[in-house]
């Protein structure tokens, strides 16, 4: 594999429920990563769960990775920003419970560079329940030293996911007086938001399609990137919560303002479907 980095330092990481459907697809999703290749066959996979996995659900999952070494880390979806008032707010999305959803947003933006479990891993690579690989492609690590993050293809979110969230990133980057690293994809985002390019006449923001990506941790962990990480999800308006700002609109503008060009692996992402079978 031409991977940078292998062994210990390259990790895969998964959020899951307790919902029966969504471990069967995990355990799948699991079992497909033989494709990354020899050189990963040992590279662990670190789920993140509440703690309320069965015996028999963990057990499924472990024997999923065979002789790949599966990890179990717990979240607290019951912890919110401080300030928000997840008893007075209205839900707005509610998949599995009432802020599951947005948790699981919350999470990828900024409580895994926070949480224990990465420790040792130089890069993560994500895997959501219905992601799978159906062929040879893709590794685990990155793909240079320099790189910070492998992303997958473009796409767009519109309204209540991204309303405000443009406002709250220009004006990050103004009071903090940064000079954005990537001015085309800046420039990008900001023409999506403001022609409003679609027949529907609404606002837009580009997004890596992040079901799938590989991220460097300590880029993450720069005290900026983490910053504005905490900006977007853990201060007003919360817009995780209040609006459903996604982590790939997120991931794009964090690409756009901390990211040159050479740091983002935008190559063709090969033999990965998302969802399986799509």
């Amino acid at each position: 594999g031409q991977g940078a980095e292998m062994g210990d330092s390259a990790c895969i990481a998964s959020l899951v429920s307790s919902d029966q459907v969504d471990i069967d697809d995990l355990s799948s999703s699991i079992k497909s990563l033989r494709w990354l290749g020899q050189d990963s066959s040992r590279t662990k996979v670190i789920i993140f769960e509440e703690g309320d996995l069965s015996v028999r659900q963990r057990s499924q999952l472990v024997e999923a990775g065979g002789s790949r070494p599966v990890d179990f880390q717990l979240v607290d979806f019951d912890e919110f920003p401080s300030g928000f008032d997840s008893h007075e707010e209205e839900g707005n999305w509610e998949k599995r419970s009432k802020w599951g959803y947005q948790q699981m947003i919350r999470f990828w933006i900024t409580k895994i560079w926070e949480h224990e479990g990465i420790r040792g891993c130089e890069t993560v690579m994500r895997i959501d329940s219905d992601s799978c690989f159906v062929g040879e492609g893709e590794v685990t690590g990155l793909k240079s030293a320099q790189t910070v993050y492998r992303a997958n293809e473009l796409k767009r979110d519109c309204k209540k996911y991204v309303d405000g969230l443009w406002d709250v990133a220009k004006e990050f980057v103004a009071r903090e007086g940064l000079q954005v690293k990537n001015q085309h994809l800046w420039n990008m985002a900001r023409k999506f938001w403001e022609k409003r390019e679609n027949k529907m006449h609404q606002q837009c923001l580009p997004t890596f399609y992040n079901n799938f990506e590989v991220s460097r941790v300590d880029f993450f962990r720069r005290d900026m990137v983490r910053k504005w990480s905490r900006r977007v999800s853990e201060e007003e308006p919360f817009g995780v919560f209040k609006g459903r700002w996604g982590d790939a609109a997120v991931r794009f503008l964090t690409m756009a303002i901390f990211a040159t060009e050479e740091e983002v692996d935008r190559s063709k992402v090969e033999g990965y479907e998302h969802p399986c079978g799509g």
